[in-house]
């Protein structure tokens, strides 16, 4: 009895899968960075994505001792 190999996926179904498991990574990672942005020294929400992708943090009111 030999044993017989099939293909079960072809190769744009497998590069859709993985591009979908890296989209879901990415929404687990943006969701994490919202739910813990104090903690990750970000100061308010509406900064968190320009904060993960610059690596800096990001004031919408700058502080009272920084002229404008």
């Amino acid at each position: 009895m030999e044993l017989q190999e099939y293909k079960v996926w072809d190769v744009t179904t497998c590069v859709f899968h993985w591009l979908n498991v890296l989209c879901v990574l990415g929404l687990i990672a943006v969701g994490m960075a919202t739910l813990y942005d104090e903690v990750l020294g970000v100061s308010n929400e509406g900064n968190i994505i320009s904060a993960m992708t610059t690596g800096r943090k990001t004031f919408a009111n700058p502080p009272a001792d920084r002229p404008e």
